[in-house]
């Protein structure tokens, strides 16, 4: 099965579509991503992968998949950012991503992205639907992946032309978590407004947020923080293992910590990832 994956990052979406056909032979033939420490992950674990920077670029229209992956950005679409929606000129390159899915040939999308998706599921169905997919929507969590944190996440999976059968009776029903545990830490995040703080710093920044905006929490949390402000180098670690990842997928190679941090805080949980896969083929969101 030939895989092109797109805003591939660190590949935690095609390590998510191994973990739910894991019986099949799966050949991932290109990535795409414009953030350089994001391709040389992707090196390092598929160097027979062809790479991409851009995904406007003209030869990804030639490529020839039969599946095509992609988490496309999700600033526009999140809390975190300001409401501009699927036309942002971030969220936006979910239309790109669509039309490269369609002109590949592929018969199966395979697409994350945050919960908030769900507010534009008619317009992300419709534009699909333009090239001929069915659209099955999934949620997952990460705690119900056995990870120790919330993590929310919708997961899309677009067949046309027969896909459906690249699917049937092939995809696993991962372990389930079914009773959320407590003391979950707060889940990995490219922003964290406690990194390199002082539980004193944290707590005297935290306070003044209160007083000046008004709110509960002074400004969310911090997984720094819940981890005991360990060396930076540890953090990014226990962030890879709380993202389920092999030891050494993004640390240890020689990136910047605010680069793993990046890559850790935008990135898929394979677990997560095989899970929300399954629910939307097996039990989707109405």
């Amino acid at each position: 099965m030939r895989v092109l994956s797109l805003c591939s990052g660190y590949g935690g979406l095609e390590l998510a579509l191994s973990k739910a056909l894991p019986d099949q032979d799966l050949s991932l033939i290109a990535t795409c991503d414009n953030y350089g420490p994001a391709r040389a992950v992707l090196a390092a674990h598929w160097p027979e992968a062809a790479q991409f920077k851009d995904v406007h670029d003209p030869a990804l229209d030639t490529q020839q998949a039969d599946v095509v992956t992609f988490g496309f950005p999700c600033q526009d679409l999140s809390r975190a950012g300001h409401g501009a929606g699927l036309r942002g000129s971030r969220s936006g390159l979910f239309f790109r991503c669509a039309e490269i899915g369609h002109l590949t040939g592929a018969q199966a999308l395979i697409i994350e992205n945050v919960p908030q998706a769900l507010r534009y599921r008619e317009a992300i169905d419709s534009e699909l639907g333009r090239y001929g997919f069915s659209v099955r929507w999934g949620r997952a969590e990460a705690w119900e992946a056995g990870l120790p944190h919330r993590r929310a996440r919708a997961f899309l999976v677009a067949v046309r032309n027969g896909g459906e059968e690249l699917f049937r009776g092939r995809v696993k029903r991962p372990p389930l978590t079914q009773n959320r545990p407590s003391g979950l830490l707060p889940t990995p995040t490219v922003v964290d407004m406690g990194w390199g703080r002082s539980p004193e710093s944290w707590e005297a920044w935290r306070e003044a947020q209160r007083l000046r905006h008004g709110n509960g929490n002074g400004h969310g949390q911090s997984l720094y923080q819940a981890l005991g402000c360990p060396d930076p180098v540890e953090a990014t670690r226990a962030m890879e293992r709380m993202m389920g990842l092999p030891e050494g997928w993004v640390t240890g190679r020689g990136l910047a910590v605010s680069a793993e941090r990046r890559l850790l805080g935008n990135g898929v949980a394979p677990s997560q990832g095989a899970l929300g896969i399954w629910r939307a083929l097996n039990a989707p969101v109405e």
